[in-house]
């Protein structure tokens, strides 16, 4: 029974070390490959996921891009809630009338607000629905 208990208190610690120990190698594979390709003259260096990610979070250090995208993505949803506080209170429903003609528009013009609000909420959280 201890031994359950400490297991499950020494899994997360352990993944969590586990990961950092592999980005710290993705990162210096990363850099190695550009001191090798910069040495013999090469154009294009082949990257891991891993490598990838870090390279390309390096390049995007602070970038408004993904913010940007987040904050419209999101907007009608947070509107749809604003307006909800403010119906409760008395207030018209304009706001929430409004966000969901939007979406509805939106809809209607082939834009899948409702995937493009997941995908965006979950690339915010980290986590990785699809690959291209």
């Amino acid at each position: 029974m201890i031994g359950q208990i400490l297991g499950t208190l020494v899994s997360p610690l352990t993944s969590l070390a586990a990961k950092f120990v592999e980005r710290k190698a993705a990162k210096d594979s990363l850099r190695s490959k550009a001191v090798l390709s910069k040495l013999d003259s090469e154009t294009q260096i082949t990257l891991t996921d891993a490598e990838w990610e870090i390279a390309k979070a390096k390049s995007e250090a602070g970038s408004w891009k993904d913010e940007w995208i987040t904050i419209v993505i999101t907007a009608p949803i947070a509107c749809i809630i604003l307006g909800s506080i403010m119906m409760a209170f008395g207030a018209g429903p304009e706001l929430v009338n409004g966000a969901v003609a939007g979406i509805n528009a939106l809809n209607q013009a082939g834009v899948p607000m409702p995937e493009l609000m997941t995908a965006t909420v979950f690339a915010g959280l980290g986590l990785k629905l699809w690959r291209a």
